[in-house]
């Protein structure tokens, strides 16, 4: 068998992994009381969403594809974009 190289910040069986990224969640502050709508682009996005600030659970939500809003908890409502464009999920935003 040859060897697989695997270039992904996650391991995954039978791969050499390879690490070519580091996801760093910063320490910010964000202040939801203004925002009407949040449109998720990543998993990691809700990840760090998450351990920032919890009140973004009480906002309309826009996952830009499943695999992101299979991260958001099964309770809250979520548009999924039909086109993986931060463009369509910009239109949605503003129908919502």
């Amino acid at each position: 068998m040859k060897n697989i190289f695997l270039l992904s910040p996650s391991e995954f069986a039978g791969a050499i992994y390879f690490p070519t990224i580091e996801i760093i969640f910063f320490n910010k502050i964000i202040d939801f009381s203004d925002i009407d709508t949040i449109l998720f682009t990543s998993k990691n996005a809700v990840d760090a969403t998450n351990k920032i600030n919890q009140e973004w659970k009480k906002i309309p939500v826009i996952a830009i594809g499943k695999k992101t809003a299979q991260v958001i908890p099964k309770q809250f409502h979520v548009v999924i974009s039909e086109k993986q464009t931060v463009e369509s999920c910009f239109e949605l935003a503003k129908k919502i």
